[in-house]
């Protein structure tokens, strides 16, 4: 046998009739380093470092994702803790459905068409109690047309009853 010893940090094993790779440890690697620092000659001795060189910098940026990895589980854990507490995903479909609709539809309204209080128009004239398949579109329909006549008239209409004043 021969007195060479495996400089590699690469280790193979036979299983079977198959071969496994594997990288040698983080102790290995350095005791590895320490015994090839050794038999180094003059000559070679600065290709040696670039690799070292280049081998610290592989392992600083996998430090580096490694990290980053954490950090993005733990920034999803925070993202599930938003969403259970504040709703934003759902807030911000209703708020994408709101804008549609006032895009295809309310922007489009003349002015005789907004003034008017459209809660009222739906207690008064749908059937907005019932099993209504269309209750979701009529919705954001309303707050579609209350924020066309907010950016118009800075205000939302409503119909005021009006005061009556007893002459007893």
């Amino acid at each position: 046998m021969s007195d060479k010893k495996n400089t590699s940090p690469f280790r193979i094993k036979k299983v079977g009739p198959i071969f496994k790779y594997h990288f040698i440890d983080y102790d290995d690697w350095e005791k590895l380093m320490n015994q090839t620092e050794d038999i180094l000659t003059i000559e070679n001795k600065e290709e040696w470092e670039d690799w070292n060189q280049n081998a610290k910098e592989l392992r600083d940026l996998i430090s580096g994702i490694q990290k980053r990895i954490e950090k993005e589980k733990m920034g999803e854990g925070v993202d599930k803790l938003v969403q259970k507490v504040y709703h934003t995903r759902e807030l911000q479909d209703i708020l994408d459905d709101v804008i549609q609709d006032f895009i295809d539809q309310v922007v489009l309204m003349s002015d005789k068409e907004l003034n008017e209080d459209r809660s009222e128009w739906i207690k008064n004239y749908s059937d907005y109690d019932k099993d209504d398949e269309y209750k979701y579109h009529t919705s954001v329909h309303t707050i579609a047309i209350e924020l066309e006549q907010l950016r118009r008239w800075n205000k939302i209409i409503y119909d005021l009853p009006k005061k009556s004043v007893r002459l007893d």
